[in-house]
């Protein structure tokens, strides 16, 4: 299987609706088959984290339910490991 990966890069604007905070996250998401490996960043955020998951499709103006949770994150910055669903 060919792996696909995906770089999705995070910040308040891409929030619906917007935001204008300073924190910002990046995920690096590589698919293969029906597993999911991620390496997710996250910096500057203005208070400790507390959620962290990844939504459903959607269109740019509306919000989807959660697909997949992740460990609760905490702190203002943190790596979450590789890890496959």
């Amino acid at each position: 299987m060919v792996p696909l990966r995906m770089l999705v890069l995070m910040d308040g604007a891409s929030e619906v609706p917007p935001i204008s905070p300073s924190g910002s996250a990046r995920a690096l998401l590589t698919f293969i088959g029906n597993q999911l490996f991620y390496d997710i960043t996250y910096t500057n955020l203005s208070s400790p984290a507390f959620l962290a998951h990844i939504h459903g499709p959607a269109s740019p103006t509306t919000s989807a339910g959660v697909l997949v949770g992740f460990p609760n994150p905490s702190g203002p910055q943190a790596i979450f490991p590789v890890r496959w669903f």
